[in-house]
């Protein structure tokens, strides 16, 4: 790990916007010194982000978890044993996620049924992290009418489950208050920060957290093939791109890129045990 400047703690290469040329795109993060874990969100994507980490020998793992947003569309329910068979099976699986809570897309007129099993599946991937020593990825998104819930929730939970042990943990892409934040960091989570910071427009309040909360705590993250950073908006993000939210972050601090990039990268290191 020691050639790897930038960590891109969270990018989705596994997905289908990479189908073609996902080879390309991680070959060229290992020249540029860019490690990344790649994020699955059911069992297909699960299984496809350590087929392709396990095709390189180090700066590429794997995350393996169920989406909230997919809690209602699996053939069969969650099944724990199903993603704890990953983890016995590859070394290269360093968390569970990505999992949470999401009220910004619950299915209409299932909006109830729903939130249960996202809690019930939340809730079961955070003991298997905790369980098998693994770091946890949390999804949280809020309904974009109805008033703040969603980062409230995901604490109670983590509350809930405190005594028994905590993970350790990243809320991912997070879009909530210095508040917010500060109770999660109060908890041992770090803060995901996303392109997001770089956008012209709606990146005040998470430009606000990236200077409260200590370097110490934050990650960076692309969300890639989402969330293109403000100079590639409207094409394909890719993880290479966390530079971008990296000079941001150390913009909103008023120290080096450099400082920022090697501090970031320890943390991801922290993060997933590596």
């Amino acid at each position: 790990m020691n050639s790897f400047r930038l960590f891109d703690s969270h990018a989705h290469v596994n997905f289908a916007a990479f189908e073609k040329d996902w080879r390309a795109v991680l070959d060229d993060c290992q020249r540029q010194g860019v490690a990344v874990t790649l994020v699955g969100s059911q069992l297909l994507t699960s299984r496809r982000a350590i087929e392709l980490a396990e095709l390189y020998s180090e700066g590429v793992y794997a995350a393996v978890g169920l989406h909230p947003v997919h809690v209602s569309d699996q053939p069969q329910p969650f099944r724990v044993e199903d993603y704890a068979a990953m983890i016995s099976a590859s070394p290269k699986v360093v968390a569970i996620g990505e999992t949470g809570i999401d009220h910004f897309r619950l299915p209409l007129g299932r909006e109830t049924q729903d939130l249960e099993l996202q809690r019930e599946a939340f809730t079961s991937q955070l003991r298997l992290a905790r369980d098998h020593g693994k770091a946890l990825i949390v999804h949280t998104r809020e309904h974009p009418t109805k008033p703040p819930a969603a980062y409230a929730e995901v604490l109670g939970i983590l509350r809930r489950e405190q005594p028994a042990g905590l993970p350790r943990g990243v809320i991912h892409c997070f879009l909530g208050t210095v508040e917010e934040a500060e109770a999660f960091t109060a908890l041992g989570f770090f803060v995901g920060i996303t392109g997001i910071i770089t956008f012209e427009k709606k990146s005040e309040q998470l430009r606000r957290v990236a200077a409260a909360v200590p370097l110490e705590r934050l990650v960076v993250e692309t969300d890639s093939p989402y969330l293109a950073p403000q100079s590639y908006r409207g094409k394909r993000n890719q993880p290479q791109y966390v530079a971008h939210v990296v000079e941001e972050i150390a913009r909103c601090k008023g120290v080096s890129a450099s400082v920022v990039a090697e501090c970031t990268c320890e943390n991801a290191r922290r993060l997933f045990g590596i």
